[in-house]
């Protein structure tokens, strides 16, 4: 699992003598142009990896002061290293999916031969994913899978591999090697997916031991005096009402009746049928 812009979390799991395996990973914010695109970073030698994500930091902070073809070969020369283009046509800036998508070849066609695979993403939507097939093969480059999940569901889409350690894995899809499952909850629609993962995020859990139960302790903003607080200190109260009040909303969406007319208002499910392309490597689904 990694998190965006910091390797805090796998650097102090790596303290417990059951985790010094875990790999030191961080979800990359590039600015390029016009785009903002995402790279995963994965596998990163624990003893460099300040100083790696010190440079990566530098780099988002000024891009136009860095030297990205330079970061990124360097990134690569580390065999046990893998770097993933992660939803490489999702349009987050608002560019148009024309405009973004041209900046994405673009960015491939300058930077592919240090980029190692492209993420087919789980919660993604399946027509932008038929794209990024498309992209990759252009590229002549394997996809594998990504989650980027935010609630307690698993990715949907999952990479099999018989590899025993990361650097075996990160060989593998260097070498063009990959196998994704299609999970069925890929095929769930995906708005009903995202008021789940919702309502996940906004319950409270009192039996979470010492870290915040309430959801207002985990949600944070900045006040016009600069400083940054949880909802639980607005006014004073546990949550604003219109917080309180859309928590109500999306556990009522969620409910498994309304779940079921979503379904059959999403209409027919995508189908996601097996691929084996040269780069591409296979993909399954589940019956």
């Amino acid at each position: 699992m990694t998190d965006h812009d910091q390797i805090e979390a796998p650097l102090k799991l790596r303290i417990l003598q059951t985790c010094r395996r875990v790999p030191v990973s961080l979800e990359w914010t590039v600015p390029y142009g016009p785009a903002l695109f995402h790279l995963g970073i994965h596998n990163l030698a624990a003893e460099r990896a300040p100083a790696v994500f010190a440079t990566l930091s530098h780099y988002t902070s000024m891009p136009q002061l860095w030297d990205l073809r330079s970061i990124l070969e360097t990134l690569a020369a580390e065999r046990q290293v893998l770097i993933v283009f992660n939803h490489p046509l999702w349009d987050e800036t608002g560019l148009g999916a024309e405009r973004h998508a041209v900046c994405a070849a673009r960015f491939l066609h300058v930077h592919h031969r240090w980029i190692h695979a492209l993420e087919l993403n789980g919660f993604r939507p399946w027509k932008e994913n038929r794209k990024t097939i498309q992209l990759a093969h252009t590229f002549q480059k394997p996809v594998i899978s990504g989650g980027d999940r935010h609630g307690f569901e698993a990715s949907a889409l999952l990479d099999l591999t018989n590899a025993e350690t990361f650097a075996e894995y990160a060989e593998q899809v260097r070498s063009g090697h990959t196998n994704i499952l299609v999970t069925r909850q890929y095929r769930e629609p995906r708005r009903l997916r995202t008021l789940q993962c919702v309502r996940e995020m906004l319950q409270d859990y009192p039996s979470h031991g010492g870290n915040p139960s309430r959801w207002t302790d985990r949600v944070f903003y900045q006040g016009e005096d600069g400083q940054v607080r949880s909802l639980a200190h607005m006014s004073g109260l546990s949550a604003p009402t219109c917080f309180e009040l859309a928590v109500k909303i999306a556990g009522l969406l969620s409910h498994p009746n309304l779940q079921r007319t979503f379904r059959l208002l999403s209409g027919p499910p995508p189908q996601v049928c097996a691929i084996n392309f040269r780069y591409i490597g296979a993909i399954s689904k589940t019956h």
